[in-house]
């Protein structure tokens, strides 16, 4: 992924999947929304962000590739102490 064509938004998890890749739900515009699968990024992997159904997270992914992304942040969490 380049850092030019990556896209950051904002959505919740719809579903966790075994392999620590996750389900998410995003709003495009104008009420749209797009489901798109993701796996947790370095910093969100080592501080073990308990990340479950229903969280809130920012999510970003390429243009070229729009239907898998990476969770860069929780915004919150049931476990996350931050």
């Amino acid at each position: 992924m380049s850092k030019e064509n990556l896209i950051k938004r904002s959505g919740k998890i719809k579903e966790v999947f075994k392999a620590g890749k996750f389900l998410i739900t995003f709003e495009l515009g104008k009420g749209e929304m797009h489901d798109i699968t993701c796996y947790p990024n370095k910093t969100v992997r080592r501080n073990y962000m308990g990340i479950t159904v229903g969280d809130e997270v920012v999510i970003e992914f390429d243009r070229s590739s729009p239907d898998n992304g990476r969770i860069i942040s929780v915004k919150n969490s049931k476990t996350n102490t931050n």
